[in-house]
């Protein structure tokens, strides 16, 4: 009983932790500017020209950057503002808690309905992360290619199937896994 108990504070421990390092990652209050190509390559650190179609306002984990390939239109990227977590169970244990960051890209002139179908968009691509987990798409050595594959394949269909194709991609930005003690 007590060792459930502590492996339970740990966790919540745990990820208290990350939200918390998110948060300062992410950067502080008063650095709203968008983080365009130009900025992430100098570290995040924000400049003094906002890209074409970026809104200024509130940091709403927002991203927009302009294509260079000429037969390519403009896409735009979203970043979810928290991470996702998914708890890796066998039977009724839990074995351990994987962590993502993870990011749509759209064509820009798509951005505010995808926008709109966000929380959606939010369930979906977690409902698919809890069945990958499910079905041991993260046991043992999860970052094996074929295994990634499937997982952004099932969380591009997940997010295609929720904004009727407006999504192009899913960008697996960072991926951890938690184990239990």
């Amino acid at each position: 009983m007590i060792g459930k108990a502590v492996f339970i504070l740990a966790l919540v421990l745990v990820v208290t932790g990350g939200l918390l390092a998110g948060e300062y990652l992410r950067g502080s209050a008063g650095d709203t500017a968008p983080l365009t190509a130009e900025r992430a390559a100098k570290g995040g650190q924000a400049d003094s020209v906002t890209p074409a179609g970026a809104q200024g306002g509130a940091d709403d984990g927002h991203v927009s950057i302009q294509n260079k390939d000429a037969d390519r239109s403009a896409m735009s990227y979203y970043r979810f503002p928290t991470q996702f977590f998914v708890p890796v169970m066998h039977g009724d244990r839990l074995d351990g808690m994987m962590v993502l960051t993870l990011t749509v890209e759209m064509p820009e002139s798509e951005e505010e309905e995808v926008y709109r179908h966000e929380y959606r968009l939010r369930d979906a691509l977690l409902r698919s992360l809890m069945i990958h987990a499910n079905t041991g798409g993260f046991d043992g050595n999860f970052t094996l290619d074929a295994r990634l594959r499937r997982l952004r394949e099932s969380l591009l269909a997940a997010a295609t199937g929720v904004t009727e194709g407006l999504v192009t991609d899913v960008l697996i930005e960072d991926i951890a896994r938690q184990n239990a003690s």
